[in-house]
């Protein structure tokens, strides 16, 4: 579609267009005459009514020396000459006296340099400025009278009538004038027989259009009489069209519209009513050659025949031989029984048999006797033997014997193949030479062959390994006598006959991909889908797309519907009617369409605007959009005239979806909230070439603020900042935390030393002695005290040193009770005792605890024994008495040892600096004859590197 706005902002709602070169279109207005570039696509207003004071024009006609007459307007002729110059020419003997009133058409530019121009009934000739009457003819109702050079449109030097939708007209020769004029019916929106521009696209022959409401229809004048070729629909009326070559331009209110014709191609019907009306919207469903030749079709609307002689469907009722009833409107399928019979099916458990010659049927029951079902539906009929017929059912096989009319009982086929009783069998195709049926199945259960003979059964399924099919839900299955071809809902597959091996095909559209009906030739397969015909290379597989470009939309095909009548003639039945397709005359040039940008919206940054680019685009490779305006709009063009509406276009965003998405011919994408990163977009248009060119875009979203890279970087820099402080301060705090604890595990040992004394003297107090035993132990005493200084000075000592220490102090308190106190200590032979170092002070206030409060005065052979074990992360250290034992309870009440409770405090502390339970102390009772304490401490060794 193109705009005609006009430059005053006037409404265009009627012109006339024509043809000037192969580059250029004039199209006339009442308010103006404007250029149509066919290479650049745009429209150019080049002069305006009120210039040169037009205001009606009616049509325009070109002579034999490029000149087009556009119209006349009272005296008033407008010419656009060869050399691209609008002329005026005035009539200089005007014979009438209101020229406002006065409508004048060209009719002829004849090759002299004359005009025949029409008044009503009068015609006159113009040249050198005057008019001269040269004949009238008489007013018929409703007749429009088209004059035309001598053996164009009719035999030459010739009279006679001829047969325009049943009815009667003439064409009269004029010798005088060396014309021939014709009468032609008028329409309620009568649109007149092209003059000179006779449409000569078809054959080579001249042909009539003729516009009613919405329908165009073209008329070939034979020998023979009038016979319709094509009739095309528009959603909205035209008001004036003219084709060149195979291209047709229309136009519409407000628009120009540029049509590929597919006539070569596609050839549309019109469908009467037995009360001789028009029906619209015909939806066929099934197609049969019967009676030699003549198509009958069934749709919901009723059944229609062709009549060949008028080209178009008539309605035929059939009606039963006993009720005089109808057909009900529930076909689905016919299955042809010979020329005068058929057998019609569809939404009901009712085979129809019906007598071409009479008109008349007979309803059959086809429900096998005992059956539960009370209704399903017949989907296909295939023949199995000369009496034997194969119903496909919704709910699985019949087998119906025609002659007989019952369903034979005896045939159980649908037990036999995988269970089908109760499964909706689609399509049915039976080999009568290899005795294999295909059964195609819908409710994703596949296509299944089995031979009848042998009973082997193949299962083709989607995911199978061994016999893969492209999609589980089969519309149709057909044979070429090589192959199988199976059309599905996801595509085509062909599977050969003899190997089973498989070859798929898809066609870039989920509609596309519904395969309807499938016909073929030596060459090539053809294919209805819910979106036009495709045309295969059997051999190569290449394949081409062709849609019905008439405005009915007919482009959506019925399963069961397409027909063969040669390799010639295939017909196709759409939602809208039937198509009938000239498959010789498919266009077989591979020159394939180029798409470009033409136009690109988006909101531009630095301007702070939406912007519009439509110059200098081809460069543009990549587009940037803010997060804020996040939106981009393209629109592309094809550059091939024939296929600007031929077209549709397909785009996909390749990070987000692989797929792409079909937009129609809509020319224009959209898109909007792509997530911030880049990202690539692709555009490619389908037309019956094939695919176009691909165009390939970046698309780079701008991150939201904080999601910047350099938002990012400083973000992380004032947070490693604040980190690093924070880590300062933690660390600052830990090391106060720990000469905290190191000064209370300080204080703690420097407890115990006051505490060693404190417990020595009062031994030397109690015992009594003479002065040279006190002086003994007071010598002693101040070793033992040397020697606590010192241990007590170091953090760690090693186990050597300790067990000298402890060894010392029972030395000194075995002096001072009367008893002897017996210590051993216990190391394993891999056990170095230099080496391995162990927390100062540990062992001895346990030792002093044994001594002080393990051991009676009574008490004989007191006896303390110390092991050390090396485990795998610290040193088991045991303290074991066989004293009067340990009463934890008893303790906590008499609070009696310090050095314990000194202990336990040092082990929670060392616990909480480390974050570790490593130091551990128990102390329990020992169950032995001997009874005793036995005190275990856990603890973390260090080893010493020298």
């Amino acid at each position: 579609m193109y705009d005609l706005d006009h430059p005053k902002n006037i409404e265009i709602e009627n012109c006339f267009l024509k043809e000037v070169d192969s580059s250029e279109i004039i199209g006339l207005h009442l308010k103006g005459v404007f250029l149509f570039d066919k290479q650049q696509q745009k429209i150019k207003w080049i002069y305006l009514s009120e210039e040169f004071g037009l205001k009606r024009h009616d049509n325009f006609i070109q002579d034999s020396k490029g000149n087009i007459w556009l119209g006349v307007d009272g005296d008033k002729i407008l010419c656009y000459t060869k050399n691209k110059e609008l002329k005026i020419h005035k009539i200089e003997n005007f014979p009438y006296q209101t020229i406002e009133k006065v409508k004048l058409t060209i009719e002829i530019a004849r090759s002299n340099g004359t005009l025949i121009i029409k008044k009503e009934n009068t015609y006159y000739e113009y040249g050198k400025g005057k008019l001269v009457e040269i004949f009238k003819i008489k007013h018929k109702e409703n007749i429009l009278n088209h004059l035309s050079e001598n053996g164009i449109m009719f035999p030459k030097n010739k009279s006679g009538k001829f047969n325009l939708e049943g009815k009667e007209y003439t064409y009269t020769y004029l010798p005088k004038q060396g014309l021939q004029i014709c009468e032609l019916p008028i329409y309620k929106y009568p649109f007149g027989a092209i003059t000179d521009d006779l449409i000569t696209y078809y054959e080579g022959k001249p042909t009539f259009a003729c516009l009613k409401s919405r329908v165009l229809k073209l008329f070939q004048f034979t020998k023979d009489g009038v016979i319709k070729k094509m009739e095309l629909r528009f959603k909205t009326s035209p008001r004036n069209i003219f084709f060149k070559e195979n291209i047709m331009y229309a136009f519409q209110i407000y628009k120009m519209k540029i049509i590929k014709r597919n006539s070569l191609l596609f050839e549309n019907f019109s469908y009467f009513s037995t009360q001789r009306k028009n029906i619209y919207d015909v939806s066929c469903r099934a197609i049969a050659e019967v009676n030699f030749g003549k198509i009958l079709m069934t749709t919901y609307n009723g059944w229609f025949i062709l009549d060949e002689k008028e080209n178009v469907f008539k309605e035929v009722v059939f009606k039963n031989e006993k009720t005089n009833k109808s057909i009900p409107n529930v076909i689905y399928g016919f299955y042809k029984i010979n020329e005068q019979t058929i057998l019609a099916y569809g939404h009901s458990s009712i085979v129809y048999e019906i007598d071409l010659k009479t008109n008349t049927y007979i309803a059959i029951p086809i429900n096998s006797k005992g059956n539960k079902m009370n209704r399903y539906d017949i989907l296909d009929i295939e023949k199995l033997d000369e009496n034997i017929l194969l119903v496909a059912t919704s709910l699985g096989l019949q087998c119906y014997d025609w002659k007989n009319r019952r369903i034979n009982s005896k045939q159980q086929l649908q037990k036999e193949i995988c269970g089908l009783t109760k499964k909706q069998v689609n399509d049915i195709y039976y080999d009568s030479q290899k005795k294999d049926l295909w059964v195609g199945l819908s409710e994703n259960e596949g296509l299944i062959r089995k031979n009848l003979e042998t009973g082997k059964i193949v299962h083709f399924k989607n995911g199978d390994d061994q016999f893969p099919l492209i999609h589980n839900n089969v519309l149709v299955v057909y044979s070429d006598d090589e192959n199988i071809w199976v059309g599905t809902e996801g595509g085509l597959q062909k599977i050969n006959i003899n190997t089973l091996k498989s070859q798929t095909y898809t066609f870039a559209n989920s509609l596309r991909n519904k395969i309807a009906g499938i016909l073929s030739d030596k060459e090539y397969l053809y294919l209805s889908t819910y979106k036009g015909i495709i045309r295969i290379n059997k051999l190569t597989g290449k394949h081409t797309i062709h849609n019905n470009r008439s405005e009915d939309n007919s482009n959506e095909f019925n399963k069961k519907s397409f027909l063969k009548l040669n390799d010639s003639i295939l017909f196709f039945g759409t939602t809208k009617g039937m198509l009938k397709i000239n498959a010789k005359r498919i266009a077989t040039n591979e020159i394939r369409s180029t798409i470009v940008l033409v136009e690109a919206s988006y909101f531009d940054k630095k301007e702070k605007r939406k912007v519009i680019k439509t110059s200098n685009i081809k460069n543009i490779k990549n587009f940037k959009i803010s997060y804020a305006h996040n939106y981009l709009k393209l629109k592309v063009a094809v550059d091939r005239l024939m296929d600007i509406n031929s077209s549709d276009f397909q785009y996909r965003i390749l990070e987000s979806n692989s797929e792409w998405i079909d937009i129609g011919d809509k020319r224009e994408i959209y898109i909007q909230g792509l997530a911030p990163g880049n990202h690539s977009i692709e555009i490619r248009g389908v037309n019956s070439k094939g695919f176009t060119n691909t165009l390939k875009y970046s698309i780079i979203v701008e991150q939201i603020v904080y999601k910047k890279t350099w938002f990012i970087l400083v973000s992380i820099s004032i947070l490693f900042f604040f980190l690093v402080l924070y880590h300062k301060k933690k660390q600052h705090e830990l090391k106060q935390k720990l000469k905290f604890q190191h000064n209370q595990i300080n204080v703690l040992r420097a407890q115990m030393n006051p505490h060693f004394i404190f417990n020595a003297l009062n031994s030397i107090i109690r015992k009594e002695r003479t002065k040279k035993d006190l002086n003994e132990y007071i010598i002693n005493l101040s070793q033992l005290m040397r020697d606590t200084i010192d241990s007590g000075r170091d953090e760690h000592n090693s186990v050597k040193k300790v067990v000298t220490y402890i060894r010392n102090f029972i030395d000194f308190e075995n002096k001072l009770i009367p008893h002897k106190i017996e210590c051993t200590f216990q190391e394993p032979f891999n056990f170095d005792e230099e080496k391995i170092e162990i927390p100062s002070m540990i062992i001895q206030p346990i030792v002093e605890n044994s001594i002080k409060h393990a051991f009676p005065k009574n008490k004989k052979d007191p006896k303390i024994n110390i092991l050390f074990q090396k485990k795998e992360k610290y040193v088991l250290i045991v303290v074991k008495d066989n004293g009067i034992g340990y009463d934890d309870k008893a303790a906590q009440k008499n609070k009696t040892s310090q050095a314990i409770a000194i202990l336990k405090e040092r082990i929670n502390i060392w616990n909480s600096m480390h974050k570790t339970q490593l130091y551990k102390m128990t102390i329990q009772k020992v169950s032995t004859p001997e009874n005793g304490t036995e005190v275990k401490l856990q603890i973390p060794y260090k080893e010493r590197l020298i």
